[in-house]
């Protein structure tokens, strides 16, 4: 791609100073106006004065003095008016009519100066129009020649604009995007919020596979505007990737990216390590979890961040097998062992939790997370044991059920419900019967 089509403006060093020059050649443009408006005025008054010299020449002759001098009664007087307005009459009905049509429009205009914008505007307009026409008959060509023309005059900056958007259209229409781009560029040195001249250029650089920081720039303002191109998706997914960026912007689009191609894994993983980041538990979370553990259901990661999402979305079931999956993989936390018991809880299978981690016990007996908080929990565990076995046995002949027995440990004391023949605290036997 050519060089010319990064303006300093956007990726120069200099581009500070590279500004004040424009400004000041900007400012010598408005100076230069000001002094030909000027010297224009002076010249048509100059001009006027000259003109109204001739007139006056033409309009008072000689005669006109020695008739003033004759003048010695009423009657004279106004015989002498009525030669004069007979004599100015003649000469204005004359060829010499012109010279006041001239003198009249000289001043007119003289203190308007703004009456001569609409020979200016009248150039660059109706080259415009022609342009548009052409651009309807599908001639961007020749209708790009006509905006060049229109360009070429001193035009006002809205209307600049409007040429130069049009003339960018052409151009891209023609797959000449190096073009099409500087004329956005020029619009943005106008007026730096254009979103259509932004479109644009996002479209130019995707179309040309641009990858730099700059393009990167205009893909992102215009994902932003909702434009969610699959290439440009593409292009803006790997330059995250490259930096491992989990901003806003980046999960933005990440998530977009994957809703239009779940197979991608790298994608898929950046979305994941966003969601552990925050501990989101939403359902959008959950599905991913649920995808991931679907391709690669041995993954610890995704089975811990499972076990929270199916706690917080009250799915209790899920949430202690998900737990056991992660206990059989000798994953030990106390978040993890206190879900897992308050899922169990939740789901109405508490009267387990006592033989679970009695098994648990005995296949990790050196783990010290699992044994301390089996410890704290067992009488918990224990009570919750003996409550289901109460609500099991029969009913006497009264209607009411029969209480548990219960063995106390004669070494220890510990309660043991019945059943068993040996201490459950400190192995010993039990008296039974």
């Amino acid at each position: 791609m050519s060089h010319v089509l990064k303006p300093k403006i956007f990726n120069d060093e200099n581009a500070m100073e590279n500004a004040e020059v424009l400004r000041g050649k900007n400012d010598e443009i408005r100076g230069s106006m000001m002094r030909a408006e000027k010297m224009s005025a002076a010249a048509r008054i100059l001009t006027m004065v000259v003109l109204a010299g001739v007139l006056a020449r033409d309009l008072v002759p000689a005669s006109l003095l020695s008739g003033l001098i004759s003048i010695r009664d009423p009657g004279s007087a106004a015989g002498f008016v009525k030669n004069t307005i007979s004599g100015v009459t003649g000469v204005l009905l004359s060829d010499k009519l012109y010279y006041f049509c001239v003198i009249a429009a000289l001043w007119f205009v003289t203190v308007r100066p703004s009456l001569f914008l609409p020979l200016f505007v009248e150039n660059f307009a109706s080259a415009y129009k022609k342009g548009l026409k052409l651009m309807q008959k599908g001639k961007y060509e020749l209708a790009a020649e006509k905006f060049t023309i229109a360009l070429k005059n001193f035009i006002p900056a809205s209307e600049q604009i409007k040429i130069r958007l049009a003339l960018a259209e052409c151009y891209f229409t023609q797959g000449d995007y190096d073009e099409c781009l500087k004329d956005c560029f020029e619009v943005l040195e106008i007026d730096g919020g254009n979103e259509q001249a932004k479109s644009y250029i996002a479209r130019a650089f995707l179309q040309q596979n641009e990858r730099g920081e700059l393009a990167v720039k205009y893909y992102i303002h215009m994902f932003n505007r909702e434009m969610h191109d699959q290439k440009m998706l593409d292009i803006l997914s790997s330059h995250f990737l490259a930096s491992s960026d989990l901003s806003e912007t980046a999960i933005s689009v990440y998530k977009k990216m994957y809703e239009l191609s779940a197979e991608n894994t790298a994608v898929r993983e950046m979305i994941f390590k966003a969601c552990v980041i925050v501990n989101d538990r939403s359902s959008y979370a959950l599905k991913l979890y649920e995808d991931i553990y679907a391709g690669e259901p041995g993954r610890k990661d995704i089975k811990l961040a499972l076990v929270s999402a199916y706690y917080e979305s009250k799915d209790f079931r899920r949430a202690a097998d998900t737990a056991r999956a992660l206990f059989e993989q000798n994953e030990f936390s106390r978040k993890l062992l206190e879900i897992y018991a308050e899922s169990m809880e939740k789901s109405g299978q508490q009267a387990r939790l006592y033989e679970d981690f009695t098994q648990m016990i005995s296949r990790n007996h050196q783990c010290k997370v699992l044994a301390d908080y089996f410890e704290l929990m067992k009488p918990v565990f224990l009570a919750g044991r003996l409550m289901n076995d109460a609500a099991a046995l029969p009913g006497d002949g009264g209607g009411q059920p029969k209480k548990p027995k219960i063995n106390i440990c004669g070494n220890c004391a510990h309660m043991n419900p019945a059943g068993i023949s040996h201490c459950e605290k400190c192995r010993s036997a039990l008296v039974t019967g």
